[in-house]
């Protein structure tokens, strides 16, 4: 999932891969990674630990998504402040790990 200026330009200002795993409800793996936010792509391991052995719910993605914005220190870039890229990262993972549960339920999340 990514989050640019305009449709024509490809390169993101955050960009988000989210990866689930369920057996059930429960969250058997999770991976989160973001691009565009660092010099590198970084795996958001604590954020991936909210999820790991727990019940899928909104609530819990929202959790996650909180525990992404505070473990990554995001390099201003594009002319967006860290502070802005910070609050992106929470919402698109949020909407990366709501999608990925949308696509396990065929669209009923």
């Amino acid at each position: 999932m990514k989050y640019r200026e305009r449709g024509s330009i490809d390169f993101p200002i955050v960009g988000v891969a989210a990866y689930l795993t369920v057996d059930g409800k429960t969250i058997k793996d999770a991976n989160i990674w973001l691009t565009s936010v660092c010099s590198a792509s970084v795996e958001t391991i604590k954020a991936e630990a909210v999820l790991k052995g727990k019940n899928l719910s909104a609530d819990l993605i929202e959790e996650a998504s909180l525990q992404a914005h505070q473990e990554i220190a995001p390099y201003p870039n594009h002319g967006y402040s860290a502070w802005y890229l910070k609050e992106m990262v929470t919402v698109f993972v949020k909407r990366a790990c709501m999608k990925a549960w949308e696509d396990m339920k065929g669209g009923q999340a």
